[in-house]
Formats: structure tokens, C-alpha cells, sequence
């Protein structure tokens, strides 16, 4: 399983829709930082409702804004930068299908997607496009929920990620693939003050972990008693991250398939991105 460091392709689903030009800046800021080339794929149902790209910032326009560009540049600049944007717009009227369509003939290493993260009746009745694709995708995936503004600053493009919540419980070596993910996540983004909690729920013994080393980078243990799910969403409310990292499993249970797994019942509530790394 390839971590952040070695992103080769970002695929990030957008409905066009509200918020959807902060995902896409989350997206081009992982490819910017890693010369990826990035995907971005629009599905409508009909060919009625293809909605106008011209509602999605140019990667140009967001350079520009950033600064990494000087005014006046062109499009051929960015590709100087290492930088490659495809856009895609399809029709079809099985969305959920159509973006696992693009993921199978993109093969990302990460997926960047906006979720209105649906709870209670609202999630029976419509479930979730997003929770959905990366279950099935297997890639590491950023969900970005409606509500939350995200870890880059829209105007200056800087990656803003102060504190980080870790859930640890269950087999190590998964674990410690996600730390290692998590990792290389942040070295890519040139964080460099961070403080990083892992949040231990339960009587079981910790589990041990080798964390990174980083000028900066503080990593603290929180431990709680209760359920998992609200343990950690305890946390998140107490000290207000601005990533949670999840090491995940998919659905492993009849419960899980109903209600969701761990990593999509706090994803609903977190109110913050969340990172979510598929381990064995």
C-alpha cells in the first residue's frame, strides 16, 4: 500500500456544487507538494444537469492566488510545475458506480472528497456517495466534510494542521502503517509544528508504536474510557483538531454494514477532515 510520499495520482469526485472548490484546493495542494498528477471527475445524471466546470477554481486561478505563480502566468507555467490537472465530466446515473468507474482507470493513491457527512434517517434515505467509493476503492482517502473548513487556507494555499487526533486500538502492525501514513502525510505538506494525540479507548493494553521523529512535532497519549466512537468524538470536541486519522477496516460485521464502520460514525460527527487509512 503506497503512502503520501509516494503519490503518483489524486483523484478528488466534485459535485460543482457549495464547497466543492475548498476539496479541489486540498487536492491541488497534496499534487502541488508531490508532483502527482490530479484527477478531477464530475458525474451528473443526466446530461441536463452537467453543471459548468467555470464553478471550479482553475488550478491557475488557485496558483495565482497562492502566490507560487506570478501574475500573468499560463497554463504552460503550470506544467512547468510538475503540475497535471485532468477534468472529466460524465453522465450517468449511477454516481457512486461511475466515480469507482474513474478510480479503477485512475488508480490513485488518494482520493481527496467532500462528504455532507448524513446521519440518522437523512444517511438511510440517501447513504453516502463518498463513505461508499472509498470503501470500495481501498485507497487512502481525505474526507473533507461540508461543514469544516479544511487544513489549507484558501488564499494563501498553506497547509494548517496544528493538532491531530489518532485513535489507536486493535492489531499494531495495522496501526503502525497509519502512523507511518500519517507520517509521510505531514512531511509532504511541510507542517512543521504539529501536536499529534493518540487517543487510546478502553481497557486493552496500548499498543507499541514507533512515531516520527520531527523537529516540532509533539506526540502525547490520551487515554479514556467508554466507547470507542464516542471516545474519540469526545476528544475531537475537547481539544478541536484540525485532521483525526483513522486507521480502518472497512465493514467487518452485519452491525458495521447497517450503521457504519468506526471510521464513518465519527467522520458524520468530527466536524474535521478526516484521514482514513485502509490497513489489513
Amino acid at each position: 500500500m503506497t503512502t503520501p510520499a509516494g503519490i503518483q495520482r489524486i483523484l478528488v469526485p466534485v459535485d460543482l456544487g457549495p464547497g466543492s472548490d475548498r476539496v479541489f484546493a486540498h487536492a491541488l495542494k497534496l499534487a502541488l507538494c508531490t508532483g502527482a498528477r490530479l484527477s478531477a471527475v464530475h458525474v451528473a445524471l443526466d446530461p441536463d444537469k452537467l453543471a459548468p466546470w467555470t464553478r471550479l477554481p482553475g488550478a491557475l486561478d488557485l496558483l495565482l492566488r497562492w502566490g507560487v505563480l506570478p501574475a500573468g502566468a499560463t497554463e504552460a507555467e503550470v506544467e512547468a510545475l510538475g503540475l497535471h490537472v485532468d477534468r472529466d465530466a460524465r453522465v450517468d446515473a449511477d454516481t457512486e458506480q461511475s466515480i469507482v468507474g474513474a478510480v479503477i482507470e485512475t488508480l490513485p493513491n488518494i482520493l481527496v472528497v467532500g462528504t455532507s457527512a448524513r446521519t440518522g434517517l437523512e444517511r438511510l434515505r440517501h447513504g453516502s456517495v463518498a463513505e461508499a467509493v472509498a470503501r470500495r476503492s481501498g485507497a487512502v482517502t481525505l474526507f473533507l466534510p461540508q461543514a469544516a473548513p479544511g487544513f489549507v487556507d484558501m488564499d494563501t494555499g498553506s497547509a494548517d494542521i496544528r493538532t491531530v487526533i489518532f485513535p489507536v486500538g486493535g492489531p499494531a502492525g495495522g496501526l503502525q502503517h497509519a502512523v507511518d501514513v500519517l507520517g509521510a502525510f505531514l512531511d509532504v505538506l511541510d507542517v512543521s509544528s504539529t501536536r499529534v494525540v493518540l487517543v487510546h479507548v478502553g481497557d486493552e493494553s496500548q499498543p507499541e508504536l514507533e512515531v516520527a521523529a520531527r523537529e516540532g512535532w509533539q506526540w502525547s497519549l490520551d487515554r479514556r474510557q467508554g466507547d470507542v466512537v464516542e471516545g474519540v468524538l469526545a476528544a475531537v470536541e475537547q481539544l478541536r483538531p484540525e485532521l483525526v486519522v483513522m486507521a480502518t477496516r472497512g465493514h467487518d460485521s452485519l452491525l458495521d454494514a447497517l450503521r457504519g464502520s468506526k471510521t464513518e460514525l465519527v467522520l458524520r460527527r468530527a466536524g474535521c477532515a478526516v484521514l482514513a487509512v485502509p490497513v489489513d
